[in-house]
Parts: structure tokens; sequence; C-alpha cells
């Protein structure tokens, strides 16, 4: 479903559908709650395994740069003819350890490891199929013999709009339309979505109006580490 529908019926939800000149609250701050209460119901969901598919996206190619290998501490046990590669841009927050990395036509799974491991890997030999990689910073490290130029990454990602960032524009071409863009989420966990998001809310007297949202910026949300640290667990 699209954001700009999921927040009208946020906005219209205690009114029968029709949104008063009183709703003051930005598409901004509304969309920061959908995605908050969101991530916490998509964590529940892996904990307990449930079917979360709906919820993958998939970064289709992310540019590769070469780096000097004292920006990986000196992984001196690397094979010599090996580069060390790492994706031109941080990964989007993503939800537990779900993260998948292949090439860019998805034909080929690359395997994850460790930069301890790769340290001590002396004598191996990374070929286009036993390619390696591991995450550090936010950032994808990838141990490569040929001359790999980008990579796939799929997972449940906190934030739908950041993997479109990367996963359709350029850097000169601001392609964006973001409340027309899809909220990757199961129909049937809406409504809950939608009931806690407004419950939320619903104390809330004012806050200043804010167009950013409808606009072409697209770098408005901030987070911290644990985006769900608010929430504590009921045993």
């Amino acid at each position: 479903m699209k954001i700009k529908t999921i927040i009208d019926l946020i906005k219209t939800y205690d009114n029968k559908g029709i949104e008063t000149e009183e709703y003051v609250l930005s598409n901004r701050f509304i969309y920061n709650e959908i995605i908050l209460n969101r991530g916490y119901l998509l964590a529940q969901k892996l904990e307990n395994n449930m079917f979360v598919e709906p919820y993958k996206q998939t970064i289709n190619c992310i540019k590769l740069i070469e780096v000097p290998r004292i920006d990986c501490d000196c992984l001196l046990g690397i094979d010599s003819l090996c580069k060390i590669l790492r994706t031109e841009y941080p990964i989007p927050k993503y939800i537990g350890d779900t993260l998948s990395v292949a090439s860019i036509d998805g034909r080929k799974n690359f395997q994850k490891t460790t930069k301890e491991k790769l340290t001590y890997a002396k004598g191996n030999r990374y070929t286009a199929y036993n390619i390696k990689w591991f995450i550090e910073n936010n950032y994808i490290y990838v141990a490569s013999t040929p001359s790999l130029e980008g990579i796939s990454v799929t997972s449940y990602f906190f934030d739908p709009i950041e993997v479109y960032n990367l996963s359709l524009c350029n850097d000169t071409t601001n392609c964006l339309n973001i409340l027309e863009l899809d909220l990757y989420m199961q129909e049937e966990d809406l409504n809950q979505i939608i009931q806690v998001v407004n419950s939320t809310l619903g104390n809330l007297k004012y806050i200043s109006p804010d167009d950013t949202f409808d606009k072409k910026d697209t770098s408005f949300t901030t987070y911290t580490d644990n985006p769900f640290k608010r929430y504590q667990s009921k045993k």
C-alpha cells in the first residue's frame, strides 16, 4: 500500500474518513511513527519465525569501490591477489541478522564471514564462486579476486525509503515522489499498526507543520541506534 494512503487513513481514523482542518501533525512525523511500529511488529514476527516475506526488500545494485588494506586494519592474511572492496554508501538499517549479499543478477550468493576470519585466512584463494563479505560501520566489505563492480543486498530494512533512495536514484536525478512509494508490509498487519499509531498520536495537541515530506527532500528521517528501545517485551 502507498505511503500516502496509509497516512491518510491515520489522519481520518477518528473522523469517519474525513480529514479536519484541526489535524496539525505533519506527514513526516506520522511516517516516523508508522515505520517505528512497523519495525517493532516485524521484529516480533522474525523472533517467532512467522511469515514476513512481504516485508523483504532488495537493493538491486550497490556500487563497490576499492579501498586500501589499511582501511580494513591491514587484512594481511588475505591472498595478495585479492581486492578489498567496500560499498560506496552505508547500508540502510535492517532488522535482525537478515542481511544477504549476492551478485547483481542474483544468481550467485556470497558467503558471510567476519573480518577476523579473513585476517587469518592465509593461503586461501577467493574466486568468483567463493566471494566473502562482512559488514562494519554499516558498510559491506567484500574480498574479491575478479573485477566485481557491484552487489545486490536483501534484508528486512527498517526504513523502506532509504532502500528506495539506493535502488532507484542516482547522483543527478531526484526521482522519488515519496508519498507515492509502497510501504513493504503485510496487508493484515495494517490495521494493527494504524491503531497503535493513532493511540500514540492521540495525546499530541500540536506539532509545527512540516512540508518537507511532500517535497523531493528524502533526507528527513533520523533514528537512534536502537529504534525499539522504548518497547519492553512482555513475558
